[in-house]
């Protein structure tokens, strides 16, 4: 009898074109920040140390970060300047970073992934990178309530962003993500901040001829298409003390449109890495507030989900930039303090949120149970899911166990954990309460 409702089973589900799937392997991953910890692994006795320490506990996976939101790199580039010093610590000339970490990840059992942060290329803080000191043409235009103005100039935020739909800017990262699957074959490479800096961009002239033409080639239209820059795609209204946006006439075209440009960025970038070698995981690191994420010009959904359905932002041909398909596995950041829905909804006063585009609120998303249920929910099941977790931001609240307790939910909600930041750890003592958390049964 129970064979035979196997088959039954079985038979549905591949007429209906969902075979059954097995729940993807757990992985526990790591994540090396590169300036954060640029002393800490800056010797291989370093790295031995903390990627003892990783293995210890149980961590499958590392994430080696070696391209920071400056542009400069952490190994010596033909496409960008390396980093040797931060904080007064100087590395040797001759380490080796990346051939070292992999070959001690490895010989502890670890997988190595490389991260870049894609298309942001300046510093803000240190008014340091690319677009300071030799590429100050590709930064991205911004549409403030002050008017238009470049990023180096715009005070808010730490990440100098480039304009993403830039040829130039394109080909810098593609080099880069090459140099590095040639050079070192890693087991994957991570792609971070593969992104928009907000809503407010890009609103340079050079996106606004791209978008106009989109405009006529998938709408029929006719030129001049844009008669109102920027107001055909949205104005800035103050209310309650508050600048707040009022959606223009192509405000959800401009969504799909900016949506499209890193899709297909983003599939440029993972033939590159198929192409030298089919076994490197291709990934991505992105927030998970999907309901708010459009304003960061990413659809990380799979295509089977249709957001028009859900949301009013999103025209019927969104659902055709989602891109989880063309990754091997997506982490997403969990990053809220709340880690039950019912806890968020019971609190007063939310956790703080400080990453682009996370809003405000009390839907069930903004909690850690919420984000983790909804991104597993928009995947739809093409690639496995990690939710990632913010260290710091429990310790802002002196929680640890906060943190232990968001550490087993997300493994019980999606396919495994990634914890940022290993730097943290090692500042607030946090590894006692990673290793029970990762230890827990979830099941």
């Amino acid at each position: 009898m129970h064979k035979l409702l196997l088959t039954f089973i079985t038979l549905i589900f591949l007429l209906t074109g969902c075979a059954p799937q097995e729940k993807p392997e757990e992985r526990i991953i790591m994540w090396l920040d590169a300036t954060a910890n640029f002393e800490r692994l800056g010797t291989e006795d370093g790295i031995i140390a903390m990627f003892d320490k990783c293995r210890d506990i149980g961590v499958t996976d590392l994430i080696l970060d070696v391209k920071p939101i400056s542009g400069h790199v952490l190994y010596p580039s033909a496409y960008a300047p390396r980093l040797k010093e931060w904080n007064d610590f100087m590395r040797d000339e001759d380490f080796d970073f990346i051939t070292t970490a992999i070959k001690h990840a490895h010989a502890r059992g670890m997988k190595l992934h490389i991260a870049l942060n894609i298309f942001s290329e300046g510093h803000k803080y240190i008014s340091s990178g690319t677009i300071y000191d030799k590429h100050p043409e590709w930064q991205s235009i911004l549409y403030t309530p002050e008017g238009m103005m470049p990023i180096t100039e715009y005070e808010p935020g730490y990440s100098g962003f480039t304009n993403p739909l830039l040829p130039e800017v394109q080909r810098h990262q593609l080099n880069i993500i090459r140099e590095l699957a040639e050079t070192y074959n890693p087991d994957g490479i991570v792609l971070d901040r593969c992104r928009y800096n907000g809503l407010n961009s890009d609103f340079s002239d050079f996106s606004r001829a791209e978008f106009e033409e989109y405009l006529v080639s998938t709408r029929g239209l006719e030129r001049p298409v844009i008669r109102n820059w920027p107001a055909d795609v949205f104005t800035w209204v103050r209310e309650n003390e508050t600048d707040t946006h009022q959606p223009g006439p192509f405000f959800r075209e401009w969504l799909e449109w900016r949506a499209f440009v890193i899709k297909d960025f983003v599939r440029q970038a993972r033939g590159t890495v198929k192409n030298i070698n089919p076994e490197i995981a291709f990934t991505n690191y992105v927030g998970a507030w999907y309901p708010v994420y459009y304003e960061l010009g990413v659809n990380w959904a799979s295509v089977r989900y249709d957001p028009s359905e859900d949301y009013d932002w999103a025209t019927p041909e969104y659902k055709n930039t989602g891109f989880a398909e063309l990754f091997d596995w997506l982490m997403v950041g969990t990053y809220f303090y709340e880690v039950t829905i019912e806890e968020l909804q019971a609190t007063d006063e939310t956790g703080a949120r400080t990453e682009d585009a996370m809003g405000e609120g009390k839907e069930y998303w903004y909690s850690v149970e919420g984000s983790s249920q909804i991104a597993m929910e928009v995947i739809k099941g093409v690639i496995p899911v990690y939710g990632s977790l913010y260290v710091e931001q429990y310790q802002w609240e002196d929680d640890p166990e906060q943190f232990r307790r968001a550490v087993e939910m997300v493994r019980k909600e999606t396919d495994g954990v990634m914890i940022f930041d290993l730097v943290h750890l090692e500042l607030y003592g946090y590894w006692d309460y990673l290793e029970r958390g990762i230890r827990a049964d979830v099941k």
